[in-house]
């Protein structure tokens, strides 16, 4: 992705924001999701993802649940 955005191939401007500034986007519906990856260190016995009990925890996974939300 970060070669695409470099070489100019995108059809409009990239806009990058922090984790708080993503998530107020969200909130103020001025961003619309296509599609999300949230990343987790383990998941459950059902395939819920999780930040802890796998080899590399890494705590509270809270930043991608705007994402995951809106896209239910």
């Amino acid at each position: 992705m970060g070669e695409v955005v470099s070489a100019g191939k995108l059809k409009t401007p990239a806009i990058i924001r922090s984790h708080g500034g993503r998530a107020r986007a969200i909130e103020a519906e001025e961003v619309h999701i296509d599609i999300a990856f949230l990343a987790a260190a383990s998941s459950d016995e059902w395939g819920n993802a999780k930040g802890t009990g796998g080899k590399n925890n890494f705590g509270s996974i809270g930043f991608g649940i705007g994402d995951s939300i809106l896209l239910l």
